[in-house]
């Protein structure tokens, strides 16, 4: 079995009016970072584990 290094992630969310880019995730030096766009910002979205908008 073989597998594919991936090392850049787009995160986006469907809020069934189209698909908001919230940020990428990245791994880079065995560490994995992540980076909100700064529309998703902008736009006053704020993530819940408890309750999505």
């Amino acid at each position: 079995m073989s597998y594919v290094l991936i090392q850049h992630i787009k995160v986006s969310l469907d809020f069934g009016s189209g698909v908001v880019t919230v940020g990428d995730l990245v791994i880079r030096d065995q560490q994995v970072y992540f980076e909100y766009h700064t529309d998703f910002i902008l736009k006053g979205y704020e993530l819940s584990p408890f309750r999505l908008p």
